[in-house]
């Protein structure tokens, strides 16, 4: 499937025209012909009409193209937010699954139990506070990261619904 700038592209060329000369002809610089050509930008009505004339096509001949391709990047753009959804519930999970894992070593190398001296038997060279706080901060940075995702998430959700 071709897009606008492919099809401007092709035009020019056709009729043996540079950038510069397809701009002057219509009224825009070489960088907006540039940037039509690479679908960084798409060109007015006003300019697509321009170039029809000049080059003898429908305004079809552009329109027709791309609104194919405006519904196969609005495909694309879907696929992507479900991919991108889905990512963030797996990172949520695993997060909580960390999360449940450092509390349990936590609590585990802190408070062992009575008589048990095999559970803190590792020496970190750290006192127990130390081991603490930075299982504590461990946990924090886990908690921001699994809120900071969820507000993305809630966030795409309420742009999705204003869009769609």
């Amino acid at each position: 499937m071709t897009t606008i700038g492919e099809q401007i592209r092709k035009l020019r060329k056709q009729n043996g025209m540079s950038q510069d000369e397809l701009g002057y002809k219509i009224g825009v610089s070489r960088q907006a012909v540039s940037q039509w050509e690479t679908n960084s930008l798409t060109p007015r009505s006003d300019k697509i009409k321009a170039m029809c004339e000049l080059f003898g096509v429908s305004s079809d001949y552009f329109l027709q193209n791309a609104e194919n391709s405006v519904k196969k990047e609005e495909q694309t753009s879907v696929k992507q937010k479900r991919v991108s959804r889905l990512a963030v519930i797996i990172t949520a999970v695993l997060s909580a699954v960390i999360l449940l894992a450092v509390t349990l070593c936590l609590c585990l190398y802190i408070y062992p139990r009575e008589g048990d001296e095999t559970v803190a038997s590792v020496d970190f060279g750290l006192t127990h506070n130390e081991i603490a706080v930075v299982l504590i901060i461990l946990a924090v940075i886990i908690i921001a990261l699994n809120v900071f995702l969820i507000i993305k998430c809630v966030r795409n959700a309420k742009l999705d619904k204003m869009q769609g």
